[in-house]
């Protein structure tokens, strides 16, 4: 799922015994516009001329959208 941070801090996080997802203060988050360039991955890359960036967790893998 693509969120924006915003959306993603009403996600629950598994992880943290069903706290709030902490979205870019996670390791496992990464930057959607990072998964639709393969040469940035595995590293999370957030591009500065974006007006609405959108992420996902990476622990569930790369999301169907950006395959």
């Amino acid at each position: 799922m693509i969120v924006t941070e915003e959306e993603a801090q009403s996600i629950v996080c598994p992880l943290r015994d069903f706290g709030q997802c902490l979205h870019t203060r996670c390791m496992a988050w990464r930057w959607e516009d990072a998964g639709r360039d393969a040469s940035k991955l595995p590293d999370s890359y957030l591009s500065s001329d974006l007006d609405d960036p959108r992420g996902y967790c990476g622990l569930a893998g790369t999301p169907v959208a950006l395959r």
